[in-house]
This record gives structure tokens, C-alpha cells and sequence, in this order.
């Protein structure tokens, strides 16, 4: 009988920890599909601003992607473990992040005003955890393409 609770425990406990979200690198996070960015993955001279969201790995949320407006428009989704890149112009900017099926992924919508400088980066972590969350991160090594 006492094997019986332990080995319960023990399920119940890998059941939870699978459940958990887990913080990825803006260096580990893979680059989202080219077909899931609608715009602005290219970096020109008038738009130079580089702003970034990563999504955590982890079973919470995985079956849905986070839809990123910005200024109003579809720029792309991004799912769990990927990062998508956004080069805009420099100035303030109205970000909007939503899961892409709330009937089944559940979590608000939420929005900032970004302020990028020229040639500037800005990252941020897109979490979901009991609701979406959006923090914001840093590199770890300077780009060297910059």
C-alpha cells in the first residue's frame, strides 16, 4: 500500500513539473517559421529599431501561438521556445499581443507603448502562465551583427 502512495506522489509530482513553463534564452530560442511573420523581419535603413519577443518552453499554452500587433497591425505569431524578430522605424509604437484562439487558449490580450531609439533592441518574454504576461528581458552577449 505504501508503494502505491509513493509511486502516486511520484506521477503526480512529473505530471505537475511537465506542466510548467520554462524561461528560454533570447540566444536559444528558435527563429520563427518565414511563414509565420506577415512583416517587418527585415532591418533597413529606416527601419533599424530591433524588437523581439520569446516564448517560454513548456506544456501551459503550447498548443496555441501569440498573435504580436503592432500599431494596429498583424505582424506575426510566435509559439513556445521561438523568438520572433521586428525591425521598425524609431518612435513610440502600440504593441498588442493575443493568443490566437481564445476559446481554447484562454488569457487577455495585452497591450504597451514600446519606445524604440535608432538602432536600438527591446526584448521581451511572452508567458503564459494563468493569464498571457509580457516582461521584458536582456541578451546575454551583444549582437555581433549589429
Amino acid at each position: 500500500m505504501r508503494l502505491k502512495g509513493i509511486i502516486s506522489l511520484a506521477v503526480s509530482l512529473l505530471v505537475l513539473a511537465s506542466c510548467a513553463t520554462r524561461p528560454v534564452t533570447i540566444e536559444t530560442a528558435k527563429p520563427i517559421k518565414p511563414n509565420k511573420q506577415a512583416k517587418f523581419s527585415q532591418k533597413t535603413k529606416a527601419r533599424n529599431a530591433l524588437l523581439s519577443f520569446v516564448r517560454n518552453n513548456g506544456f501551459v499554452g503550447s498548443a496555441c501561438e501569440s498573435r504580436i500587433m503592432i500599431n494596429g497591425e498583424r505582424v506575426g505569431e510566435v509559439g513556445t521556445g521561438n523568438i520572433i524578430n521586428i525591425y521598425l522605424k524609431p518612435g513610440k509604437h502600440k504593441v498588442n499581443i493575443k493568443p490566437t484562439n481564445i476559446n481554447i487558449c484562454g488569457g487577455d490580450e495585452i497591450e504597451s507603448i514600446v519606445k524604440l531609439t535608432r538602432d536600438s533592441e527591446k526584448h521581451f518574454r511572452v508567458a503564459i502562465l494563468q493569464k498571457l504576461d509580457l516582461e521584458p528581458i536582456q541578451r546575454k552577449a551583444p549582437r555581433k551583427d549589429l
